[in-house]
């Protein structure tokens, strides 16, 4: 493909998925994604965190690109990010220094739906903090944050309260999103589709179609897996907990926040390779083994600069 043809786009749940499932940790990730954003790669945080939650994440690593909130029930971008074009959705309003679209149900709506009909139940808003801190792993600001909710209602169900909300759900125009720790009560909204728009303001600026390496681990990740280009499943717990449809689908080896630079690389290497990979379903050591053949200079294994400075020639 001519330079400049099109570009790339990495889109990325949080918990499990860039951050290690149980402590939350991201190792020397913060430098990867530094290195992705130099070489014109925005790395999205598309995710059930809150915006308090992702604005101080996104300090932590040192970089700023819009990011998709609470499954997708807001997208939080810079007003001077001249990388992304929001102009055709007019429902935002301001947060701090940052510009918030608002696509999701409001919280009083979710709280008042689940005090109808489900109110035994606890979530992570109005339940005890002694309670939340155990379920969530966190404490102090970090649960603070993760309390501070706009669009999205994080609950503990049983079976049967899951069975009861769910139907009554769906008829008033909500969904219930099953994450690693929650059931999350919402809006129709999800991870899919607020990513499309987010997709559709970078080519709108790129001028050039925009390929979306999606990379997720739980099942409320999967229409977003399946609306990436390239779809990468990082393993949790010893297993891989989402299996979606996808034409070029990568399975890590190891859990984040390894599983993550694991991931990308094999993406990049797929995405600038000069032929198709063999199988439809990729292992990262498949990958490896088949990068290794000399068949091609472009099916060499290469380190991630070798792989940024091919992105930017081939694509």
């Amino acid at each position: 493909m001519s330079a400049g043809a099109q570009h790339i786009l990495i889109a990325t749940d949080l918990d499990g998925t860039l951050l290690n499932h149980d402590d939350y940790a991201f190792g020397a990730l913060a430098t990867s994604v530094q290195k992705l954003a130099k070489r014109g790669i925005p790395v999205v945080f598309n995710t059930s965190k809150t915006p308090a939650e992702c604005v101080e994440l996104q300090k932590k690593f040192g970089v700023s690109a819009p990011m998709i909130v609470e499954n997708g029930g807001g997208i939080l971008f810079h007003p001077e990010d001249c990388r992304f074009d929001f102009s055709k959705i007019t429902r935002e309003d301001s947060l701090d220094h940052w510009k918030l679209i608002r696509l999701g149900r409001s919280l009083s709506q979710l709280l008042a739906f689940k005090e109808a009909y489900c109110p035994e139940a606890p979530d992570l808003v109005s339940s005890a903090l002694d309670d939340m801190a155990k379920h969530t792993g966190l404490s102090g600001s970090a649960l603070d944050a993760a309390r501070r909710r706009l669009f999205s209602l994080p609950l503990i169900l049983n079976a049967e309260q899951y069975a009861r909300i769910e139907t009554k759900a769906f008829d008033f125009g909500y969904r219930i999103e099953s994450g690693a720790r929650f059931k999350t009560l919402q809006g129709r909204h999800d991870k899919s589709s607020t990513l499309t728009l987010v997709k559709e303001a970078f080519a709108k600026v790129a001028g050039s179609q925009v390929k979306v390496v999606a990379l997720g681990d739980a099942p409320n990740d999967q229409r977003m897996l399946e609306a990436g280009d390239i779809a990468v499943v990082v393993k949790r717990s010893g297993k891989h907990h989402v299996a979606p449809k996808a034409d070029k689908l990568i399975r890590t080896e190891a859990p984040a926040p390894d599983g993550w630079i694991e991931g990308v690389e094999a993406a990049l290497n797929l995405l600038t390779r000069n032929q198709n990979p063999a199988a439809d379903v990729v292992n990262a050591e498949t990958l490896r083994t088949l990068s290794a053949r000399p068949t091609s200079k472009a099916t060499e294994h290469r380190s991630w600069d070798d792989v940024y400075s091919a992105t930017k020639k081939e694509w």
